[in-house]
């Protein structure tokens, strides 16, 4: 009788007497076969020992979640109602156990109660990170997570279909570490609880909340919220049970008997009464009758003025599209330009001053030529002649890279399929005499076919030997090795060499027009820009790869006009080469 009088005068406070009363109506009959005794059931079958334990410790302290509505929450008078309330009238009912309420504010400050052994029991559900501080009994009832989300969202099978969502779950309940931990991957975002996070759904905060079913309808139906709506369900569930503390084991196995005596037609009369009753009568289906007969209106209105604008909607987004397509183009063709005026005037720069260099040198022994012939000094004569001619090759070998270079892209012949192994072996034989001078071991493997401009493919390999001979460093057994790998699903060329390396911080600047790293080396530092803009005339990349200084290095190219060997042989598509001069 005492239980009937609570749940009336919870029923009485909300406003839906009737409906409530007709619930515990139900349950009356099935609380009356268990009737409120001082001492444990004895169809509990308890031990001797779980006797004398009830007898010595005759209540206990428990808290809940304070916001846990319909499981469990502690009203404005601090009295706990929801669903596990009622199942602890039951234990009462059949155990003697007295559970003394320890309210909470937060359910943060209740987990912190139970971790610090303030209390004895702490209603949480079987899967809590708490299982560190507590023993959990047998789980007493079982709750699918859903998903919740705006209802204009379509039916979603899973979290896996939302992973790219902004996605929510709730602090310090059980179930959220678990689906964390499933979907690392995925960047959840916290809310404090319930009404937060469906608020957050509401107003577009996040796109989704992972709750309980319970929870979200009741929460759903009690906020009001007419635009968030359950639209899936996860492979989750949750398992609500009792933490208790480790030193109580007794109590443990006491609690499991009695969770075991509760029968499946009780626990279904505390579910209508706080689950099924509470959404359903706010199903107003009047309103959704008005808002179809609206709806009918308006779209009878919207089809006529629909079909009528259809064809000038079609026209301005054709229109905006050519606008957006030609400002693009306009983008693109002034970002060229801009980058095409920057390397003029560097271009301009560096060539100004690498031909002045040889000049000063001509100009300034020729005015000593004039002294030694005035002196007849044909020793020095000599000297000085060689010298002009020296720097005179200078500048004819800077002009001849520079005209070559320019020609890049404008002269180029037909793309023809090309063994770049074949290729290899012709720059070798074009560079051997300084192979040999410098006695260096060059190994060329094979490689897939490619589709360019063979002549200036020879190119790009003779610049690449030359230059691993010139910077061979002091070592007694110098070595390149010319061949391709698969990389990323894309055939990488390369040309390696154990010679002096290159430092990271100058791995950059080396393909750059007239850059030396090294001026006591023979060059014009033409030659490593004339390969980078062959490559990419042919729609390639090109970089360097080096451990640094004295760990030789690797220029490594791509062709993506490249074909694989094994692929049945077909006339190809032509080659489009690039123009960048």
């Amino acid at each position: 009788m005492f239980t009937f009088l609570k749940i009336f005068a919870r029923a009485s406070a909300a406003g839906r007497c009737a409906k409530i009363l007709r619930s515990v109506c139900l349950l009356l009959p099935l609380l009356q076969s268990t009737p409120a005794l001082s001492v444990p059931n004895a169809e509990l079958g308890l031990s001797e020992a779980e006797r004398l334990w009830l007898q010595r410790n005759p209540s206990v302290k428990f808290t809940g979640d304070p916001n846990w509505l319909p499981y469990e929450a502690f009203d404005a008078e601090g009295r706990y109602i929801g669903i596990v309330s009622q199942h602890l009238e039951l234990i009462s009912n059949m155990t003697g156990i007295r559970f003394e309420m320890s309210p909470s504010k937060t359910w943060t400050e209740s987990t912190l109660k139970a971790k610090n052994g303030e209390v004895d029991i702490l209603s949480e559900t079987d899967d809590s990170d708490l299982q560190s501080h507590l023993v959990f009994t047998r789980h007493y009832l079982s709750n699918p997570i859903v998903i919740a989300m705006h209802n204009r969202e379509n039916y979603v099978e899973g979290i896996a279909r939302i992973r790219d969502r902004k996605i929510a779950l709730i602090r310090d309940y059980g179930y959220a570490s678990k689906i964390r931990r499933k979907y690392d991957s995925i960047g959840f975002i916290t809310v404090d609880d319930i009404q937060d996070g469906l608020l957050a759904v509401s107003t577009g905060e996040v796109d989704a909340l992972l709750c309980t079913l319970a929870l979200c309808s009741y929460t759903i139906a009690e906020m009001g919220l007419n635009n968030v709506r359950i639209v899936g369900k996860t492979e989750f569930d949750t398992k609500l049970a009792l933490g208790v503390q480790k030193d109580l084991p007794r109590l443990v196995s006491i609690l499991n008997k009695a969770i075991e005596r509760i029968t499946p037609g009780q626990q279904q009369v505390i579910l209508d009464a706080w689950i099924k009753q509470k959404f359903v009568e706010r199903t107003d289906y009047t309103l959704v009758y008005q808002v179809i007969g609206v709806a009918i209106v308006l779209i009878a209105i919207f089809v006529f003025w629909n079909r009528r604008l259809s064809r000038e909607i079609n026209l301005r987004e054709a229109t905006e599209n050519e606008l957006k397509r030609e400002m693009e183009h306009r983008a693109r063709v002034s970002a060229e330009l801009e980058s095409q005026n920057a390397e003029l005037e560097r271009f301009a720069y560096m060539v100004s001053h690498d031909l002045k260099t040889p000049l000063v040198t001509i100009k300034g022994f020729l005015g000593l030529l004039a002294k030694d012939i005035e002196a007849s000094d044909s020793l020095r004569v000599e000297s000085d002649i060689d010298k002009i001619n020296k720097a005179a090759d200078t500048m004819a070998n800077l002009l001849n890279d520079l005209l070559e270079l320019s020609r890049v892209g404008r002269v180029m012949g037909d793309p023809t399929r090309c063994d770049p192994g074949a290729i290899a072996n012709r720059a070798l034989e074009l560079a051997r005499s300084d192979v040999d001078r410098h006695e260096v071991e060059v190994v060329i493997d094979e490689m897939p076919a490619v589709w360019g401009d063979e002549t200036r493919l020879v190119e790009v390999y003779l610049n690449l030997i030359e230059n691993a001979v010139k910077f061979r460093g002091e070592q007694r057994s110098p070595k390149i090795r010319i061949g391709a790998e698969q990389r990323d699903g894309r055939t990488c060329y390369y040309v390696r060499d154990n010679g002096v390396g290159i430092a990271p911080e100058y791995q950059d600047q080396i393909f750059k027009l007239f850059e030396r790293l090294d001026v006591d080396v023979d060059g014009t530092g033409v030659g490593l820009a004339l390969v980078k803009r062959i490559i990419e005339v042919h729609g390639g990349e090109i970089w360097i790869e080096s451990d640094g200084v004295g760990r030789g290095t690797t220029v490594l190219f791509t062709l993506p006009a490249a074909a694989i060997d094994d692929e049945p042989a077909r006339q190809p598509q032509p080659l489009e080469l690039k123009s960048i001069a």
